[in-house]
């Protein structure tokens, strides 16, 4: 059974997908972006380490609240840099008929978690900005803006959910044409 390191737990979330959720928040993410709401989050090291019977638990115990239309979303940090726990904590959780959903900034390239993405239920993506310039100074690495192309193309081509995320920073991505053209995109 694999370890995984946690930042922390929310057991009422209302705006990480479906219904109520129940969020763990993982330790450990490759981005650095300037508004991150978790940056104590960024340090891999850091955090608790659980097994994933240890999380389910935790989840069962409030399996009442998410069995309507809610579920568990992993959240960050970035998720997918655990992607083999995250993997083997949805597999458990999917087995008790709990939805899942993934929130990643694809700060890890797709070819490194695929099999943690096509078995959960929904991604919500966080596209930084489709200008790589204003991902770059968002984020600090100059392939997150592909990585998250690469997801929504997957997710649109196997029809699993995808619900976009996409932070407005006045100054940054508070912007008329980089929102029209972020729209254009989506629209296609």
């Amino acid at each position: 059974m694999l370890k995984g390191r946690i930042h922390s737990f929310e057991t009422f979330g209302a705006v990480d997908g479906p219904g109520i959720r129940f969020i763990v928040f993982f330790q450990g993410c490759p981005l650095r972006c300037k508004y991150c709401h978790n940056p104590d989050s960024w340090d891999a090291n850091d955090g608790t380490e659980y097994s994933s019977d240890e999380i389910v638990k935790r989840v069962l115990d409030y399996l009442p609240f998410y069995r309507n239309g809610g579920g568990v979303t992993f959240s960050g940090g970035e998720p997918m840099m655990q992607h083999e726990f995250a993997l083997e904590l949805i597999q458990k959780l999917k087995a008790h008929g709990v939805h899942t959903a993934i929130d990643t900034s694809g700060g890890v390239p797709l070819s490194v978690c695929r099999e943690a993405i096509e078995n959960a239920d929904m991604l919500l993506l966080d596209i930084k900005s489709l200008d790589p310039d204003t991902s770059f100074e968002i984020t600090g690495n100059n392939s997150v803006l592909q990585n998250e192309i690469e997801f929504l193309d997957y997710c649109e081509s196997v029809g699993k959910p995808v619900w976009i995320r996409h932070v407005v920073v006045p100054g940054l991505t508070l912007d008329t044409e980089k929102m029209q053209a972020l729209a254009d995109f989506l629209a296609k």
